[in-house]
């Protein structure tokens, strides 16, 4: 099981890779099409030779410029979210004093409070100092986790752009390849 989780993680960039090409393939076949009409009527070579980079290159700055428009849509909604919890928590505070005021506590309530509200900091330093190098090793996994994801990400956007540029050969041996052990 160990070797087969550690397989999985080899293989994930180029799967991760494979995915995104799959993606990006189907606004790239469009947009090649399109430089192919456009360019149709030159006679010279060189719109054929640099379609391919300039298309992917297109295709990605759209990709991304749409997920960014998206991120910041999602920002914008998010800024006003954080604008208008001070108001809210202003109205609570006001709220929790008035039933604060209600509720006039005698001495004795106070002190308990006050010893329970001790020995729950007590409790929370007891445990930290019990758990610290769990919570260490916790942290440095999922640091290490963080890493490991955009390193993973990095080599598969990489393996993408490597399909995209060359998936004519790639598919042509990939067929020939089917061919000869079928």
């Amino acid at each position: 099981l160990a070797l087969l989780g550690f397989f999985c993680n080899l293989i994930m960039p180029f799967i991760i890779g494979g995915c995104l090409a799959f993606i990006v393939n189907v606004p790239l076949v469009h947009i090649e099409r399109l430089w192919q009409k456009l360019f149709a009527r030159f006679s010279s070579d060189w719109p054929q030779k640099i379609k391919r980079p300039v298309c992917l290159i297109f295709t990605l700055t759209l990709i991304i410029g749409i997920v960014l428009i998206g991120g910041l849509k999602m920002h914008q909604s998010f800024n006003m979210i954080v604008k208008t919890l001070p108001k809210a928590s202003a109205e609570l505070t006001v709220s929790l004093k008035e039933r604060w005021s209600e509720l006039a506590l005698s001495p004795d309530t106070l002190d308990y409070l006050q010893s329970q509200w001790s020995e729950l900091l007590r409790a929370v330093d007891s445990y930290w100092e019990n758990n610290k190098t769990t919570l260490f090793y916790n942290t440095l996994n999922i640091t290490t986790s963080l890493i490991s994801l955009v390193s993973n990400i990095v080599i598969g956007v990489v393996f993408a752009v490597y399909l995209l540029l060359n998936k004519e050969t790639i598919s042509r041996q990939t067929r020939n390849m089917i061919l000869a052990f079928c």
